[in-house]
């Protein structure tokens, strides 16, 4: 769900015209002092989830719990502006907040859900040095978020990887021994239809 919250938002800020990439978290390496500026959607590990009944007026028999998705948006912004000072770097930073604010609410009026802030501001010296971030010649704002998404009483339905076992001579063999179906009844791809 996040995942696709990701890109639904990188195509609001795109049209929005906000020129920064957004991408996935969290990242695989920390920018350094002349960095991208860029926008990172990641779930919030530290502050985890909330779990709560549903909160709907119509009748809905699948539907037994909501819960609420942590999640987090790093703003990352570097003013590029000769000379420029911690202000120069915030004031990009809080326009593009506003954006993504913005543009969050167009999605999740489009989803049908809810969403809350739960926190935000700019990453402190001491924040970026546990990051790794210490280099970076910006700023980084974190919007801290919680999205619901509703938990239905449905049979499990996603695809196992295949499992790897051991073969008689040492060797590593893969067993797929079932027949899985998608939507609409049509078989999915597996070891044996690949």
């Amino acid at each position: 769900m996040l995942l696709a919250i990701t890109y639904q938002l990188r195509d609001e800020l795109t049209a929005r015209g906000v020129p920064y990439p957004v991408r996935p978290g969290p990242l695989a390496t920390i920018p350094g002092s002349m960095g991208e500026s860029q926008i990172v959607v990641e779930r919030d590990r530290s502050a985890g989830d909330t779990v709560a009944a549903p909160s709907t007026i119509m009748r809905n028999p699948t539907l037994q719990w909501k819960r609420g998705i942590g999640f987090r948006v790093r703003v990352w912004t570097r003013s590029t502006l000769d000379g420029a000072i911690a202000m120069d770097h915030e004031r990009i930073a809080d326009h593009v907040v506003d954006q993504i604010l913005l543009a969050m609410r167009a999605i999740v009026s489009g989803r049908k859900t809810e969403w809350r802030v739960t926190g935000g501001g700019l990453l402190s010296a001491a924040d970026l040095s546990e990051l790794g971030a210490q280099s970076w010649a910006g700023v980084v704002y974190e919007l801290r978020c919680q999205i619901d998404r509703g938990v239905t009483d449905r049979t499990y339905q996603d695809v196992a990887a295949s499992e790897a076992t051991a073969g008689g001579t040492g060797g590593f063999g893969f067993a797929n021994t079932e027949t899985v179906t998608g939507a609409g009844g049509r078989e999915l791809p597996s070891a044996s239809t690949r």
